[in-house]
């Protein structure tokens, strides 16, 4: 999963301490950034990553053409001195489907906090394990700074089949194009909506065939995961409705397990999405899969107000952030092509 680390990296509200340090992690990745065609002209680069640097330029020329803001991001390639960029944590109490969310300036409250050194995230995760939230942590792929900086291209970035690398710098992408402060949900299902249609687009404009067929596979099982997540949330509301703790963690566990022997029943399309039914699905990371994606029947219907076209789709999504009820907006452009005009 990509993450949306927005300037949670980088603003920190009254926690000074919190904001030099990412100014510090962010300040040492630039610095070791270097423009691509710099690295493209070293001899011992690997085959690998030399193809895959060389189709960057191509894709973000096609981002151009379908309405995203490119700036100056993915110009240039820079290694984590970590192999990720960032570490991201997420927290929640045991028996509640409520995120902890963290203050920024201009960027609002958001359910996650990021890291650029593990260490400091472990730390965060265990400050928060001892206040008797149930934690994530994991590494993320990317992240965005809004185009506050010219984001590099990292390893992790280009990593996987064709779909996937232009997955990664598509969602980025997408965070760089359209932003509406304090609103995790609707940010984050924007950008695996625009992510979607924009990969399968590139794919097909490429001629990548069984590439694009993949891509639609993974669609439709993550579809497939986001059902049976949404099922599980409803199931655990209900739980968590119980005024005995012990009766709601009882429960909790009962839900989560037969989750876990669900998710091993069911048939996914794409074989690389089997390896669901292996992770370790936390409350959090429950949660915050639901923040991915959860507006995406609204956004189906929005693109689908606009043709299906992704310029046209950007026009819409940039339009919404204009007015006081972006999801009533858009849910309105889904039932008329024409939606209303934004004060």
């Amino acid at each position: 999963m990509s993450g949306l680390l927005l300037l949670s990296l980088l603003l920190s509200g009254c926690q000074i301490p919190y904001l030099v340090t990412q100014l510090g992690g962010q300040a040492r990745l630039s610095a070791s950034a270097l423009p691509i065609e710099e690295v493209l002209a070293r001899r011992d680069l690997a085959p690998e990553t030399r193809a895959r640097l060389e189709e960057v330029p191509e894709l973000l020329a096609f981002a151009r053409r379908q309405g995203f803001s490119v700036g100056d991001a993915y110009r240039t390639f820079a290694e984590p001195v970590e192999g990720v960029p960032v570490w991201i944590v997420t927290a929640c109490p045991p028996d509640s489907l409520e995120l902890i969310e963290w203050s920024y300036p201009i960027v609002g409250s958001f359910p996650y906090r990021g890291f650029f050194r593990r260490r400091l995230a472990e730390h965060e995760a265990e400050r928060l394990r001892a206040l008797g939230l149930e934690v994530d942590l994991r590494p993320a792929q990317a992240y965005s700074t809004l185009g506050w900086f010219a984001d590099p291209v990292v390893p992790t970035l280009i990593a996987g089949d064709p779909g996937e690398r232009a997955a990664g710098i598509l969602h980025e992408l997408a965070h760089r194009t359209i932003f509406l402060p304090g609103d995790a949900r609707l940010n984050e299902s924007i950008s695996v909506s625009v992510e979607r249609y924009a990969v399968a687009a590139w794919l097909r404009e490429q001629g990548r065939t069984e590439a694009a067929r993949e891509h639609a596979r993974r669609c439709s099982d993550r579809e497939l995961l986001r059902r049976e997540i949404c099922s599980l949330l409803e199931t655990l509301r209900r739980v968590f409705e119980a005024t005995d703790r012990q009766e709601r963690l009882r429960g909790k566990e009962e839900a989560m397990q037969s989750f876990a022997e669900r998710l091993r029943s069911l048939s996914f399309q794409s074989a690389r999405s089997a390896s669901w039914a292996e992770v370790s699905w936390t409350l959090p990371r429950l949660l915050l899969f639901d923040v991915y994606g959860g507006d995406g029947e609204l956004l189906d219907r929005a693109f689908t107000s606009v043709g299906a076209r992704l310029p046209a789709y950007f026009d819409l999504l940039r339009a919404a952030t204009g007015v006081e009820d972006p999801r009533g907006f858009l849910e309105a452009a889904g039932r008329d092509a024409r939606p209303p005009t934004p004060r």
